[in-house]
């Protein structure tokens, strides 16, 4: 027997990509799914969209929240409490997934006794060469620490009270990083297929991409934050120190250069 997989995807905004992202789990060879479609507050055209989804399948389920949370923790933690699945699978708004992006990883998590499967992604987007990073198949918290290797896009997670994420104003765009790590500590088992099966948006408004700087000092205080919560020493801190410096000189050369 199949295992229900609540799919959750916080919507703001998004009328541009939205169908298409629907489309792509629509399209999944694994069909056993409930989709979970959370509008924090669109001012645009999202939810008719969404709804119009929905009148024709019934695995494919619409809330909003009172008021707008202002990031997407909120939204995933919404998603999370509704879901009825085993398993959850995250999806942004405005990233694809391929075909059997499910059935991969559902194969993955139910025979090789891991917690959480992620996949490797094809970058995409206007004036964005298509590429795909190199990912270690099992990555560990030591590579973790010094780089997130998990795109929230491409994780299946079993379903369990430690997977919610931190909705503090001041880990948006890395609440996914401190998620993980937390997993790492906690002692969860992970897999990552290197191969891509998703399809990742590079956008003027993604995150991660607006302010590159403030990105990399937020990434840096989410493994400083958790190496003191769960006591962690180990030489791969001041490879994390010098890597940070390393990535704000970079930048800084970057700005100087673009000016």
């Amino acid at each position: 027997m199949q295992h229900l997989i609540s799919v959750i995807v916080p919507v703001y905004n998004a009328e541009a990509y939205i169908a298409d992202t629907i489309d792509s789990v629509l399209q999944q060879t694994y069909t056993n799914w409930e989709l979970l479609l959370v509008d924090d507050c669109s001012t645009d055209n999202s939810a008719s969209i969404i709804r119009a989804y929905v009148e024709k399948d019934d695995r494919i389920k619409y809330f909003k929240p009172a008021q707008n949370f202002g990031g997407p923790a909120g939204p995933r933690n919404m998603g999370i409490r509704e879901s009825a699945g085993t398993y959850l699978a995250f999806l942004d708004a405005d990233d694809i997934w391929l075909s059997d992006k499910l059935e991969r990883q559902y194969q993955v998590i139910t025979t090789e006794n891991v917690d959480l499967v992620s996949t490797n992604i094809f970058f995409f987007g206007d004036r964005v060469k298509t590429w795909s990073p190199k990912l270690p198949a099992l990555p560990t918290l030591g590579e973790m620490l010094l780089h997130n290797k998990i795109c929230t896009s491409s994780v299946m997670v079993r379903k369990t009270p430690d997977v919610i994420f931190e909705e503090e104003k001041r880990l948006i765009s890395v609440e996914d990083y401190y998620l993980w790590l937390t997993l790492f500590f906690k002692g969860y088992k992970v897999r990552i297929i290197t191969e891509p099966l998703v399809k990742y948006r590079v956008t003027a408004n993604s995150l991660i991409h607006k302010n590159e700087f403030i990105s990399i000092l937020k990434a840096n205080y989410v493994v400083s934050r958790l190496v003191v919560d769960f006591k962690y020493t180990n030489w791969i801190l001041m490879r994390v120190f010098f890597r940070a410096v390393k990535d704000l000189a970079k930048l800084r050369v970057k700005k100087v250069i673009g000016k």
